[in-house]
């Protein structure tokens, strides 16, 4: 399994909810994880977190 993931949101305005105020959220996550996350359009990508990050990344925030 790769160490890095990307989602596809349904639209730009859904990723700002999911990135909040200031990336405020994605801080959160990344600390959570210990990965980097970066945000672009309507796709949020998650990297260097190890496969368990990616998993957790996965079944926990987007399922």
């Amino acid at each position: 399994m790769d160490d890095s993931i990307t989602v596809v949101l349904d639209s730009h305005e859904v990723l700002s909810g999911v990135c909040g105020a200031n990336d405020g959220n994605l801080k959160v996550i990344e600390g959570s994880l210990g990965g980097r996350i970066a945000a672009r359009g309507n796709e949020i990508r998650l990297e260097g977190a190890g496969e368990a990050g990616v998993r957790h990344f996965r079944w926990g925030y987007f399922v």
